[in-house]
């Protein structure tokens, strides 16, 4: 997926030369540029609430198959989580095993990854006003910048109405303990 360039610059976390503070200089970089231009800049903060927890397998398997993942590929992956099972064990005591019909399996390295193409639409498609769109793993970060305060918010509710939608689409909840607006 990194060689056929199918995740945009925008889209952090688990990706080479994407460390944590990629997101973090950005930002400070576009900020310090437009306050040099007299510009202004809002930025929203979002967390999703469980976000591996609430990935779903078949929007998932969809999304993989648009990039043009290989189908074998695409197979065994669908095997890997929709065959998974788990149960309990208490000193002798097992109990019977049940299939885990969501989540990505925590720890897993290819979690990250697939999580990644789960969100690729959060950051690749950003319509409105001067700013990024960009996230790493679960957490979102938009931002609009201008001159005019009455434009910036309204590029950046625009952004955020978009984000809405992806939410409602891709069943991912905002976290709202997490969110923040400056």
């Amino acid at each position: 997926m990194e060689t056929n360039g199918l995740f945009p610059s925008t889209l952090g976390g688990y990706r080479p030369g994407k460390d944590t503070w990629c997101n973090a200089a950005v930002f400070a970089y576009d900020a310090y540029e437009g306050f040099q231009m007299g510009m202004e800049t809002a930025a929203a903060a979002i967390d999703l609430q469980d976000a591996y927890n609430n990935v779903s397998y078949t929007l998932l398997m969809q999304l993989l198959m648009d990039m043009q993942v290989e189908t074998r590929l695409v197979k065994w992956i669908a095997a890997a989580l929709f065959e998974r099972t788990l149960s309990m064990r208490c000193g002798s005591w097992a109990s019977q095993p049940q299939q885990v019909l969501m989540s990505l399996p925590q720890g897993s390295p290819l979690s990250p990854v697939l999580f990644n193409v789960y969100t690729v639409g959060v950051t690749s498609t950003q319509r409105v006003g001067v700013g990024r769109t960009m996230s790493y793993a679960d957490d979102i970060l938009v931002y609009r910048m201008g001159k005019d305060r009455n434009e910036i918010a309204s590029a950046l509710q625009c952004e955020l109405n978009r984000i809405g939608d992806w939410c409602n689409e891709f069943k991912a909840n905002v976290n709202p303990a997490k969110a923040s607006l400056a």
